[in-house]
């Protein structure tokens, strides 16, 4: 499926489903993100299916379709214990629980609840105590450290609470690591790094050190560093907890953004005000995983 300057979007589906959409704007990719909404707006849904068109922008100007619904992970009961001598903490029980691309997925709850126990699941930093862990069709359970730490360099990228760059390297330089890591050559490194960064909004900030960014920079930085590999799926801990509410918006929105083109984003927070941001929101309270919204009361004594 394609969309160029000469040619109409026509997905390849049933003949009841197929249809026609042609952009009445100009197809200017680098403006704005005027075609990603535009596309966004024909929604196709079916017993069968639910797609959603998304044309977004890219070097070679061609719009490609996001297919929203594609789990990029998933929990099936799978929770966490620990144990200390005699005493045993559940730190997150049995959860089954998806993360699919196209979609950002808002987990809230308090300090304490098992909600960063959830992320480090999805995020392959631990292994469950019991139930499975998949990864984009990868059992994650079955994998050893070292092709964990593959899956994790490859596959996933992740933004912190407090932002974890390397103070004497440059912007350009933080976002450049991972990409060092997977090997790849110097010149190509700076051209994807250069990229990321101009996408968040930090292209004239490719020299600065990261002590001289402010708290919403350093994170959009960090969000760039998270999506330089491509990963599928990107997973953020408290990424706004440290900021003003101006950047709470700007980072939030350059999440959102990451989620239209078709990444997993999963955002902890404790922050409920962050729920017009997200396209699903699942809370945890005492390492219980639930749809509805949970509140938390302070009991009298």
């Amino acid at each position: 499926m394609y969309y160029s300057k000469t040619q109409y979007i026509q997905p390849n589906r049933p003949s009841s489903l197929k249809q026609t959409i042609k952009y009445p704007g100009p197809l200017d990719y680098r403006a704005d993100f005027s075609v990603l909404a535009y596309f966004q707006a024909f929604t196709i849904n079916s017993p069968n299916f639910i797609v959603t068109l998304t044309a977004y922008l890219c070097r070679n100007q061609q719009a490609t379709m996001a297919v929203t619904d594609k789990i990029v992970a998933r929990l099936i009961k799978a929770g966490k214990v620990y144990k200390t001598g005699d005493t045993t903490i559940t730190a997150l029980e049995a959860t089954t629980v998806d993360l699919k691309a196209g979609e950002l997925t808002l987990i809230i709850g308090p300090s304490g609840s098992g909600k960063t126990t959830l992320l480090s699941l999805f995020g392959c930093v631990i292994y469950p105590s019991y139930g499975e862990v998949w990864i984009d069709g990868l059992k994650v359970n079955d994998q050893q450290e070292k092709k964990l730490a593959k899956i994790r360099l490859e596959k996933i990228g992740f933004v912190f609470q407090k932002f974890n760059l390397i103070a004497p390297l440059t912007a350009l330089e933080n976002v450049m690591m991972p990409l060092q890591l997977q090997g790849i050559k110097t010149k190509e490194a700076v051209k994807r790094a250069t990229d990321a960064l101009v996408k968040v909004g930090m292209g004239d900030r490719l020299k600065n050190l990261a002590n001289d960014l402010s708290g919403g920079q350093q994170q959009r930085v960090a969000i760039a560093r998270a999506l330089v590999t491509n990963p599928e799926m990107i997973l953020c801990d408290e990424p706004t907890a440290s900021l003003d509410i101006k950047s709470v918006a700007v980072v939030m929105n350059e999440l959102r953004q990451l989620a239209k083109l078709g990444k997993a984003v999963a955002v902890v927070t404790h922050d409920t005000r962050l729920r017009p941001f997200a396209d699903r929101t699942i809370y945890v309270m005492d390492g219980s995983v639930t749809d509805t919204p949970v509140e938390e009361e302070i009991p009298l004594h």
